[in-house]
């Protein structure tokens, strides 16, 4: 079971991240770990990232933890089960990291496929707010990588009041339970970082000859209709930053069968999805 969200493996989880110069977050390179550790193997490249290296292959893939199939061992991971090669540079990080790894790429940039999620402007403000005060971002984000240093007590006080409150609901769905959260992913964005994220969201799609935009949801928005409307909005607004990339929905195609019950990361039959889709919608379309 995947439960890279409570201690113990919470802070086995922060363990494998690595900060990779300023503001910037990678895995630490080089790594190979099977299920004990995390709950599933994880195996990085040289750069930090998971799958394939950038080497001449016509697709590049951006996401946050999504991309990366946080919460999927190596064999399970949608990179290693799609059609076409893909090098992968996926990691919840800021989209101004983003930026700077695809412009460090040697050779042809040709086809990118960006991974909206819903966190995509949350993560990137997290790091927009970092650069302003400067200083280590485990710091400023009040990381603990020893479980001694972790208050275990209040994290799970903390917890008890987001059930209290119902913040946090569970549902039943195909002979298992999910914890949800009403307000994850969910963030108010100052106007002067909209602006920042849009000139640098456009300035990655210019770097490419073809860019698809696909959606995928978290669990919240598929099983919770107060919580639907919220994050389609956010989609559109998100869809309103650049008129370059082809968008592709597949928020339909997804059920909380296909993530964990206790992580907001897809399993098996998630990632499964997500590479049979990007080979309907996406390498299917080799005309492009």
């Amino acid at each position: 079971m995947v439960l890279i969200q409570f201690p113990p493996k919470s802070t086995e989880w922060l363990k494998v991240l690595a900060e990779d110069g300023y503001s910037n977050l990678t895995f630490i390179p080089n790594l190979s770990l099977d299920t004990k550790k995390l709950g599933f193997s994880l195996t990085t490249n040289q750069n930090g990232y998971r799958g394939e290296c950038f080497s001449g292959q016509k697709y590049t893939c951006l996401g946050t933890s999504f991309g990366a199939a946080v919460g999927a061992s190596d064999e399970d991971a949608w990179f290693n089960n799609v059609s076409e090669d893909v090098c992968n540079l996926s990691f919840p990080c800021s989209n101004q990291q983003h930026l700077n790894r695809v412009k460090e790429l040697s050779g042809k940039r040709d086809t990118l496929i960006y991974i909206y999620h819903p966190n995509v402007l949350t993560t990137s403000l997290s790091f927009f707010n970092h650069r302003l005060v400067g200083g280590s971002y485990f710091d400023y984000m009040g990381w603990k990588v020893h479980l001694g240093a972790y208050d275990c007590f209040k994290f799970f006080v903390k917890l008890l009041i987001k059930v209290l409150s119902r913040r946090l609901t569970f549902r039943f769905f195909k002979y298992r339970f999910f914890m949800l959260d009403r307000k994850y992913c969910k963030s108010s964005y100052p106007i002067s970082f909209v602006n920042q994220e849009a000139a640098i969201l456009n300035e990655i799609f210019s770097l490419y000859r073809k860019v698809y935009v696909v959606r995928v949801p978290i669990r919240e928005e598929i099983s919770l209709p107060t919580e639907s409307c919220y994050f389609d909005e956010k989609w559109s607004e998100f869809c309103a930053l650049s008129s370059t990339p082809d968008y592709i929905d597949f928020k339909a195609f997804f059920e909380l069968s296909d993530y964990h019950s206790l992580d907001n990361h897809w399993n098996v039959s998630g990632n499964a999805k997500f590479a049979d889709l990007l080979d309907r919608f996406v390498f299917s379309n080799q005309a492009d």
